[in-house]
């Protein structure tokens, strides 16, 4: 459980396509959510949102594997929960 000394927020877990994605708030990077591969694979965080913009982006090592309906799909999932949380 997390509490207001946590550095790390998870605000939830979506699947697209194959890949489950959890979205993570980090205290040193206020306006931001990471985005965190759980499955297939190892876990790795494969890119960010900016929650200003909704803008999407994927780190190059991950980039080609995502389409941009599939970034959309990122940012409709996660934009809100950032908002539900008294960001923005």
């Amino acid at each position: 459980m997390a509490t207001d000394t946590d550095p790390i927020t998870k605000i939830g877990t979506e699947v697209v396509g194959v890949r489950a994605i959890s979205g993570y708030l980090h205290a040193a990077e206020p306006g931001t959510i990471i985005l965190r591969q759980l499955y297939p694979g190892r876990p790795a965080n494969i890119g960010v949102i900016a929650s200003a913009t909704g803008q999407v982006t994927i780190h190059p090592s991950h980039h080609g594997e995502w389409t941009e309906h599939d970034r959309a799909a990122l940012a409709a999932f996660f934009l809100p929960r950032y908002l539900e949380r008294g960001h923005g």
